[in-house]
């Protein structure tokens, strides 16, 4: 096993922040998540693997979705901790992220490597893919047998909020990754009266934006903003943006999409109808951010789900449940 390297792997990555290669992120909200995700690779939650005993895989591969970069830190750290070799597949379009990880992890001796060509993913013991879903699938399709897998794709992410003070933590919620992973919270629920409630969130998502600017937007992705735009003004008559983010106020169930730094803000008078509203989709639901007092209350109705507090949705720890996976477990045999 490797933990030692793991750890002086996560402490060079540290080192060498400055140096973090440009993706679609704003460098300061990029530099954010990868800090996030060294954090979860604290001394204690790799004592707590390294005491573990596991049957390896010899080889995996990582297959990286464009939305969320840092995302294959945690994967490739565990599998390298337990002796892996590990390969990463960035999309074409921001492959230099996983390039910067590789070169740090050969200044330390961990066998982490990239590489494109799709072909190649036959030769790995564990091939674990993110997308969409159409994407996991069509990965799979001609993996051969021998070959173990794990796709994770479309997931989306829900937040109560009934307490003003909840606003401003939600706000860096959604600017971290530029609300485009599965813990982002791409649909809030909340007892107050939408129009204000809209209002707070919108002020909550410029001030963040100071120390975390929102980064590029995709033609297609600002279409869909625009879309729904319309729809909001369309339906309720709330459609706020500014040049840091929009929220829209609209009518359940209308959109779940997350979109860049845009959230969808729907009106329930209780925790009873949100549940009611949610449970339909509950397959797709990766993590709820709601006040330590409701927690109960949501980890009876969606048991497979991450429950935390708003301002924790994107800073999970490394032991916990990942899209209703006990994630860890399927690092090894």
């Amino acid at each position: 096993m490797s933990w030692r390297q793991v750890r002086a792997w996560r402490d060079t990555l540290r080192h060498q922040l400055d140096a973090l290669p440009r993706t679609m992120l704003h460098p300061k909200t990029l530099r954010a998540g990868v800090e996030i995700s060294l954090d979860a690779l604290s001394d204690a939650a790799l004592d707590n693997l390294d005491g573990r005993r596991v049957r390896p895989y010899e080889s995996a591969t990582l297959v990286l979705a464009r939305t969320v970069p840092t995302a294959s830190i945690e994967w490739a750290a565990v599998l390298l901790g337990w002796g892996t070799r590990v390969t990463m597949k960035p999309p074409s379009t921001t492959p230099h992220l996983a390039h910067w990880l590789v070169e740090a992890a050969e200044q330390v001796g961990l066998p982490l490597s990239v590489n494109s060509d799709r072909g190649a993913l036959a030769q790995s013991s564990v091939v674990i893919a993110m997308g969409r879903d159409d994407t996991v699938r069509q990965i799979e399709a001609p993996l051969p047998t021998t070959t173990s897998y794990l796709g994770l794709g479309d997931r989306f992410s829900a937040a109560w909020v009934e307490h003003p003070d909840q606003w401003k933590l939600l706000a860096e919620d959604i600017a971290l990754h530029d609300s485009r992973g599965c813990m982002s919270p791409s649909v809030v629920f909340t007892p107050l009266p939408l129009k204000d409630a809209c209002q707070t969130l919108q002020t909550a998502l410029d001030g963040v934006a100071v120390r975390w600017p929102k980064g590029e937007l995709q033609p297609f992705e600002g279409a869909a903003i625009r879309s729904r735009r319309q729809l909001a003004s369309a339906t309720t008559g709330v459609a706020l943006r500014s040049d840091f983010g929009e929220v829209h106020g609209l009518v359940w169930p209308q959109s779940r999409a997350s979109l860049p730094r845009c959230v969808a803000v729907f009106h329930a008078a209780s925790t009873e109808e949100m549940a009611r509203h949610v449970r339909p989709f509950e397959a797709q639901l990766s993590t709820l951010g709601v006040p330590s007092h409701r927690q109960p209350f949501f980890r009876d109705a969606f048991d497979s789900a991450r429950v935390c507090e708003t301002g924790e949705m994107q800073r999970p720890p490394l032991h916990r449940m990942h899209d209703g996976l006990d994630w860890i477990a399927h690092t090894h045999r």
